[in-house]
């Protein structure tokens, strides 16, 4: 609550914790680009977050994972491992955490939980 003493006016100020629900942090992860292979021909696609392809079978590209997950879905792409999810990179990183206890080790990627549970489940599907 606080006081305005020109107008005399007490004006209570509620402040709105807002929660940001997993599925909302997954659902802007999907944006993030991901290395697929086409099994079909296609001229680029126009979409609102901007232009992709042209798909070419055998030619890798780089598509949104929302759009990846739907073409993996239908049989349409290959899905290739982002190179952060590698077993290497996650060793390098395990042991550069490990290395140095007093400070904390940046993450892989912003959304490395969201991302890598779509790949794995692109991988099971």
């Amino acid at each position: 609550m606080c006081l305005i003493p020109k107008y005399n006016v007490k004006i209570v100020i509620i402040y709105r914790m807002s929660v940001i629900h997993p599925s909302e942090i997954e659902f802007i992860a999907e944006d993030e680009l991901i290395k697929v292979t086409p099994r079909f021909r296609e001229q680029r696609l126009q979409m609102i977050t901007g232009n992709f392809g042209p798909f070419a079978p055998g030619v890798p590209l780089k598509i949104p994972i929302w759009m990846a997950l739907n073409l993996k879905n239908r049989g349409l792409v290959i899905v290739h491992q982002p190179k952060w999810m590698t077993e290497e990179k996650l060793k390098e990183w395990l042991e550069s955490e490990n290395a140095d206890n007093t400070n904390a080790i940046a993450p892989l990627h912003y959304h490395y939980r969201e991302i890598s549970r779509m790949v794995f489940y692109l991988t099971l599907a």
